[in-house]
């Protein structure tokens, strides 16, 4: 059954019907979802987005003189973000695992010993798929930036705290969110820029595309540049690193180094 929606107007009785914008869900979808975790179901994202879009339709003020798709964009795209902050990104095995390594390395910890080589032994894991694990979970917790602030906006690193946390895990997410911090401040000002207007601020993209005078999907270039970038960053501090070779690869070291020495400061 098709649902047309009445918006509300002052001026104009013209209706919106959600199923004529079912695109405009897509795409917000396709674009967003890269910030993700790969197993995180694009058809689940989708079905959220369909309920921002509803909503949209359902609150629409045309004399407002703002676009429907501007306006249905923010709902959309907030409504995603809502039913990924609402469910677990781990998969429940990652989970599991991580509970696992947690508990070993507490026990250790209580005795003063932190060594890789014996929590690995414990777990009956080599000491490199040990450090691989850790970066699983890091790049778990670190991709999925499009929810990295609750809707206090504070960073969500702190307030995923809890009392039920191990001291190993409140450790390893104040390291984390340092690192994430850190990051930011060490990003090209239009980098930086899109961040804090983006997840702090909570802007539209629309929005800041027409207050810095470029294209939308420009926006979403520097947005995207800058998670890559952070991503990079904090996952290069839990993993082995080559010599650089390259300019590039260079450039990437100063500000893997960087991040790490701004973070402990």
């Amino acid at each position: 059954m098709t649902t047309t929606t009445t918006c509300r107007s002052s001026s104009t009785d013209s209706t919106i019907n959600p199923v004529d914008h079912m695109a405009l869900v897509q795409h917000i979808v396709n674009r967003v979802a890269k910030g993700f975790p790969s197993f995180v179901e694009r058809d689940d994202l989708a079905q959220a987005g369909m309920v921002g879009l509803v909503e949209a339709a359902q609150r629409f003020d045309a004399s407002a003189g703002t676009s429907f798709a501007s306006f249905a964009g923010r709902r959309i795209e907030g409504a995603i973000l809502d039913y990924v902050r609402a469910n677990s990104w781990m998969p429940r095995q990652l989970r599991v695992v991580e509970k696992q390594i947690s508990a070993v390395e507490e026990h250790f910890a209580t005795i003063g010993v932190k060594s890789d080589e014996i929590v690995a032994e414990k777990l009956q894991l080599q000491v490199g798929q040990l450090r691989a694990i850790r970066r699983d979970l890091a790049r778990a917790r670190t991709t999925s930036l499009d929810r990295t602030f609750d809707d206090a906006g504070s960073p969500m690193s702190e307030s995923i705290e809890s009392n039920d946390m191990s001291p190993a895990d409140k450790a390893e997410f104040e390291e984390l969110r340092r690192l994430l911090v850190a990051g930011i401040e060490l990003l090209s000002e239009k980098e930086r820029h899109v961040i804090t207007r983006y997840y702090i601020e909570e802007i539209g993209l629309l929005d800041i595309a027409d207050e810095m005078g470029v294209g939308t999907s420009r926006v979403a270039k520097i947005k995207q540049s800058a998670i890559a970038k952070l991503g990079q960053g904090i996952e290069a501090q839990f993993s082995a690193r080559t010599k650089p070779r390259t300019r590039r690869q260079a450039a990437q070291e100063e500000f893997f180094n960087a991040m790490a020495i701004r973070a402990a400061s």
